[in-house]
């Protein structure tokens, strides 16, 4: 992994993103791009940099809200350059989904990290977020921060998968984290309702998993709840898991909405970081 985006809008959450980035950074010798894009209507950045605004928006206001935030992403780019973290910035003017999917795909970007306050309710199921999007479609692996991070104190992380070969290409990505940061892996096979396995049958696909996967430094695991994602969260916080790390489908209309996404009710629920990976379509 040589680059990381961290979309930001100067949050605390957002903060502890770059924050995790930068750990990240600094044990990989990556390069960190901070994206931080201004929803304003019928204004445009050209590639020069000049900045190009409708007479019919407040322009003091609009100068004020650009200078301001290039002043921030400035001071981000210090902090992290006096942590001798390769960085550089990004101002860019539309839809932040639009624009941080762009940047994934021009930057070949390895790897997102970014901070998301979760959701509940009906803005859960009817508004989403930003970071939801980035989950269910990003072309490449996303982190999905609340809290502080420190990764030197990580000791495990929580594998969460069903144990299918579609999943194989998640196990790869993970084995480098794992080598990264020198934690355990605890695999876990939630068992619900809905997708209920018999142990025994739980187990041997738990131990085909790991032997065709070559895993190393690892527990096998089930665990039984009423919603995947509730199993999911009580295992990784039983056992103290640093991270989760899952798949995610990339479900979209009536499929996304009846169906929803485990990866994205975890990543909205949980204090822990959320790492995953989009697989198949």
């Amino acid at each position: 992994m040589k680059k990381l985006l961290v979309p930001t809008d100067f949050s605390q959450e957002a903060q502890n993103a770059v924050d995790l980035a930068a750990q990240l950074a600094e044990k990989l010798d990556a390069e960190i791009i901070l994206l931080h894009v201004l929803e304003i209507p019928y204004g445009s950045y050209s590639v020069m940099g000049e900045i190009h605004l409708d007479y019919t928006f407040d322009q003091v206001y609009q100068t004020q809200l650009i200078n301001s935030s290039k002043q921030k992403l400035d001071e981000l780019v210090k902090q992290l350059k006096a942590k001798a973290v390769q960085a550089a910035s990004r101002l860019i003017f539309g839809n932040p989904y639009v624009h941080i999917s762009k940047t994934i795909s021009d930057q070949n970007v390895d790897l997102v990290v970014i901070g998301s306050k979760g959701a509940s309710g009906l803005s859960e199921i009817f508004l989403g977020s930003n970071a939801e999007r980035v989950i269910r479609h990003a072309e490449c692996p996303v982190i999905t921060v609340k809290g502080g991070v420190n990764l030197n104190e990580m000791k495990s992380l929580a594998l969460a998968s069903d144990l299918t070969p579609e999943q194989d290409v998640v196990v790869k990505e993970i084995q480098q984290l794992q080598a990264l940061l020198g934690v355990n892996i605890h695999v876990v096979r939630v068992k619900t309702p809905y997708n209920f396995l018999g142990e025994e049958e739980a187990q041997k696909q738990l131990k085909a998993f790991q032997e065709r996967n070559q895993l190393e430094n690892f527990t096998l695991n089930t665990s039984e709840a009423e919603f995947a994602d509730l199993g999911i969260l009580e295992f990784a916080e039983k056992n103290q898991c640093g991270l989760i790390a899952m798949a995610t489908h990339g479900r979209t209309g009536r499929a996304h909405f009846f169906g929803g996404s485990t990866a994205e009710d975890v990543a909205n629920h949980s204090r822990i970081p959320i790492w995953t990976m989009r697989v198949g379509q």
